[in-house]
């Protein structure tokens, strides 16, 4: 498959799974917006937001394949179903993380960051994962505190540890990021396999 059609594919993707996951952080006290600034809503969500997480989902399912051309290191190629798997359990963290239970922000950022790691070993185990999920936790995290910063949104007091932000945000980029780089490269597997790069894992 076409580096392009894989762009289609995660942008849509993304669109329409992030409002999911934006849902349960407003319902839950996690994060809120400003009464009705957006003419168009999905859900809980205004209609930048699925716009901004399926453009850098697309992004992403781009840049994998061009790192690992460049990197030529021994990749993990998951069929299909598993693909999808890990791509559900990233929403399934994201969803997590409007109800973990604990009022020390620490207990809350270790559980996500070793579920995001455990994500990315069993869904990715590549230096590509690793350059581009924290390069994503980076960009992500900062990209939401300079919007906190000009009152697009912002998080409740239980969340906002991080100078307005949640504390815990760069995982969720991180591990997320893992899942969609998994999807990109099963999708282009047949490109893959011509490259004899990767290790294939079955489900």
């Amino acid at each position: 498959m076409s580096l392009k059609d894989r762009f289609y594919i995660l942008f849509l993707l993304g669109f329409l799974l992030a409002p999911i996951g934006d849902y349960y952080h407003v319902v839950s006290g996690t994060l809120a917006y400003p009464p009705n600034p957006f003419p168009i809503m999905f859900l809980k969500s205004p209609l930048w937001f699925p716009l901004l997480i399926g453009l850098s989902m697309g992004v992403l399912a781009c840049l994998y394949p061009i790192l690992d051309k460049s990197l030529r290191v021994q990749i993990r190629i998951n069929k299909f179903p598993r693909a999808l798997l890990g791509v559900s359990l990233a929403i399934a963290l994201y969803i997590a993380s409007s109800y973990l239970p604990w009022k020390n922000a620490g207990y809350n950022d270790f559980v996500l960051a070793l579920s995001a790691i455990i994500l990315w070993w069993v869904f990715d185990r590549s230096k590509t994962g690793l350059i581009l999920g924290g390069l994503m936790a980076f960009l992500g995290t900062a990209t939401e505190w300079i919007l906190v910063k000009w009152s697009v949104f912002y998080y409740l007091p239980t969340a906002d540890h991080l100078d307005g932000v949640a504390s815990w945000l760069p995982w969720l980029y991180f591990g997320a990021t893992t899942t969609v780089g998994g999807l990109s490269r099963s999708l282009g597997a047949l490109e893959y396999s011509v490259l004899k790069i990767f290790d294939e894992a079955d489900i």
